[in-house]
């Protein structure tokens, strides 16, 4: 997968993750606990780290095919 895929990947899972955390607790009378939300954040974390990571690749990518493309135009040149 490319950096763009990855990204769109990461915002689907967050979506989920946020949605099936957003249903709320099996019993209407139950609320989370200090334990859930610890959960809730580390994985919510974890997904952005992720996302951001694959921002990152993206942008590499992309720059690196950016300055290819310069150096090919460069080098195609006649020379004068």
């Amino acid at each position: 997968m490319n950096g763009k895929e990855k990204m769109v990947f990461f915002a689907l899972l967050m979506a989920a993750w946020v949605g099936l955390w957003m249903t709320g607790p099996e019993d209407p009378m139950a609320t989370y606990g200090r334990y859930d939300w610890v959960w809730f954040w580390l994985g919510f974390v974890a997904i952005v780290v992720f996302w951001v990571r694959a921002l990152s690749e993206y942008a590499q990518r992309r720059d690196a095919q950016k300055r290819a493309s310069e150096w090919r135009r460069r080098d195609s040149r006649t020379d004068r």
